[in-house]
Parts: C-alpha cells; structure tokens; sequence
C-alpha cells in the first residue's frame, strides 16, 4: 500500500496513505492475489471532485517497479 496514491487529475500527483499515522486505524496490509479483497482504511488529503483515483504511483510504474493500476471511485462512494 505505500506504493498507491489516490488523485482528481490522473495527469497530476496524489496523495499517500497517513493511516499508520492513527493508533485506531485498520490499516491496508498484504498481498491481493487475483479473485482476492481485504479491507482496512486509507487515509488521505484530497481535493474535492466528482471522481478520484486510486492509482500505482506513476514514478514506481516508470521505474519499473509495477504495472499500473487505477481504480475510479465516484465521490458519493467515497467515506
């Protein structure tokens, strides 16, 4: 997890996850296999939008590190 961000603008930075900074978080942990979920919370700054993404981060992706992901969450579907 500490390679994803999430954004507004897939075309600018993002925003890393604070939630090991809370003692009372269930923090993002593991390896997702295919057909797999976990749960836990990702905290963040965002700016206010319509949708964000929930990405790689793009300088791990041109580093080779990963391939990219992103995921869209409409902003009604964000807590």
């Amino acid at each position: 997890m500490t390679s994803l961000e999430v954004t507004d603008n897939l075309e600018g930075s993002g925003f890393f996850d604070a939630s090991p900074s809370f003692d009372n978080v269930e923090v993002l942990t593991g390896t997702i296999q295919p057909g797999e979920e976990v749960s836990g919370q990702f905290i963040t700054e965002a700016y206010d939008s319509e949708k964000y993404y929930f990405r790689e981060d793009p300088g791990n992706v041109a580093a080779g590190g990963s391939n990219q992901v992103i995921w869209t969450i409409p902003a009604d579907e964000a807590k």
